[in-house]
């Protein structure tokens, strides 16, 4: 009885297999005509060239290529390439990286999409959408002119071209990642592997701090400057591998989160920021709301057993330090640091009430350094204020509140295509943020503005309500798949 679905199964196959080869023929003769122009390529850099540069040549070559067969490939780069610095000089201009070669690629690929007449332009008509771009734009167009007018960045500006270069690194760079990623977003299963590319990138960058801490009796800092910029760097990930390990059913998913999470909690603690460490904290309390409770008791247990593990790895008596560094917390209050930071608020609300609507230009008060202290404010929105004046500050507090409310909208209501833990992980993410950037600034640099942005393009593509075509944007298998 069974012959019957036996041969229809094996039919089936062979028609698969059939359709398959005229696809693995268009695949060889790509193939070919790669390895034809990477080899010609080359051959001619390493013959003409110095290594250096050969080197720089054929890397360009290779992802020129790669792009142009699959344009989607520089936004997993730009998600890739967020937590480093990649940058050189070109025609004497300085700080030209990475970064912008990948912008470019997006830009080229967003132009030629919606010039096309795209479907993707329905993600930027919706009001939610409009809202957002609409205080985009303020960010850009204030932050350009107080960038020009601030006394602090007189020293600097020279001629148009080199102020339009400037203008670009400081402000354009990182607000673009905002519009180009939301056009070049091919939905929502691209915006899943995009968070677990950070999840890994993110374990990488742990690795890398903990071996390097082992070489240096300060505090892990990894390839940052400081530890509390690597512990802004590694909260803002664990909430998006915490909220993956919590809701994935796929074995190696929870697997590869888990062993990220150990890495990155390793590096945090041995970064020795408290900050960070409360920011981490305040960001599981805000996932444990929402995902079940069973989960939530088996995931404190778990995380009960890898504190301990993360303290005591170290070994004996030397782990003690840490621990005492974070006992304090008991009594914020009591913490010389934050008495610090107290007076550093008073010294830059002083300076935020003398240029209140167009600020300095930046965010560093180099007078301070004869007093030695810190040239910064440590806390984001009075360092936004003192740079840019306090309609920045108020514009990117409203995009915080914006986004939290979308998503706590969208966590609490079941969707069709199920994509509460996206909702889940930007909600901890947003609480880890907003707890750092109360003692700290890191919401002004590029590594977490990069982030920010792509994970609020992602938020905006999925915040599409289901509707026609021409409104919206349909994510997922249809209903009758």
């Amino acid at each position: 009885m069974n012959l019957p679905a036996a041969g229809g199964q094996a039919a089936a196959r062979g028609r698969a297999a059939a359709a398959l080869l005229p696809d693995l023929l268009r695949r060889l003769r790509v193939g070919w005509w790669l390895g034809g122009t990477i080899l010609v390529v080359a051959g001619w850099a390493i013959a003409t060239l110095t290594p250096s540069q050969a080197c720089a040549v054929i890397g360009a070559t290779v992802g020129l290529i790669f792009w142009v067969q699959s344009p989607g490939l520089a936004v997993y780069g730009l998600a890739a390439i967020a937590p480093f610095s990649l940058s050189f000089s070109v025609g004497g201009i300085d700080g030209v990286g990475l970064r912008d070669i990948l912008l470019a690629a997006l830009a080229v690929s967003a132009l030629t999409t919606l010039a096309g007449g795209s479907t993707r332009w329905a993600r930027f008509r919706a009001p939610r959408t409009k809202m957002l771009l609409i205080l985009w734009a303020f960010l850009l167009v204030w932050g350009a002119i107080t960038f020009l007018l601030g006394p602090a960045n007189r020293w600097m500006l020279s001629d148009k071209i080199h102020n339009a270069w400037f203008v670009w690194c400081d402000i354009g760079r990182p607000l673009s990642v905002f519009p180009l990623v939301l056009a070049c977003l091919d939905g929502r299963r691209m915006m899943e592997r995009i968070l677990l590319l950070l999840v890994l990138v993110g374990a990488g960058v742990a690795v890398n701090a903990i071996l390097l801490a082992g070489t240096m009796d300060d505090n892990a800092t990894g390839h940052f400057e400081t530890g509390n910029a690597l512990a802004g760097y590694l909260i803002l990930i664990l909430p998006l591998a915490a909220a993956r390990l919590a809701t994935t059913k796929v074995p190696w998913e929870r697997a590869v989160c888990g062993v990220s999470m150990l890495l990155m909690l390793r590096a945090l603690w041995l970064a020795g920021s408290r900050g960070g460490f409360v920011a981490f904290l305040v960001s599981m309390a805000v996932l444990a709301c929402f995902i079940p409770r069973r989960r939530v008791a088996a995931v404190a247990v778990a995380g009960t057993a890898v504190l301990a593990l993360v303290i005591g790895m170290r070994g004996g008596l030397s782990s003690l330090p840490m621990l005492e560094r974070f006992a304090v917390l008991s009594d914020p209050k009591e913490v010389e640091t934050f008495q610090w930071r107290q007076e550093q608020w008073g010294i830059f609300i002083q300076r935020i009430q003398d240029r209140p609507m167009l600020g300095y230009g930046s965010d560093v008060d180099e007078s301070l350094k004869d007093l030695d202290r810190a040239r910064t404010a440590h806390n984001a929105f009075l360092a936004l204020s003192v740079k840019s004046g306090i309609p920045v500050a108020a514009a990117w507090a409203c995009i915080l509140i914006l986004l939290a409310a979308l998503g706590v909208r969208c966590a609490l209501q079941p969707w069709e295509n199920d994509d509460r833990p996206f909702w889940f992980a930007l909600l901890a993410f947003l609480a880890a943020l907003l707890t750092h950037n109360i003692v700290e600034s890191t919401l002004l640099t590029p590594i977490v503005q990069d982030i920010f942005w792509i994970v609020t393009a992602g938020a905006m593509l999925l915040g599409l309500p289901s509707g026609r075509p021409a409104d919206a944007v349909r994510f997922g298998p249809s209903p009758s798949a």
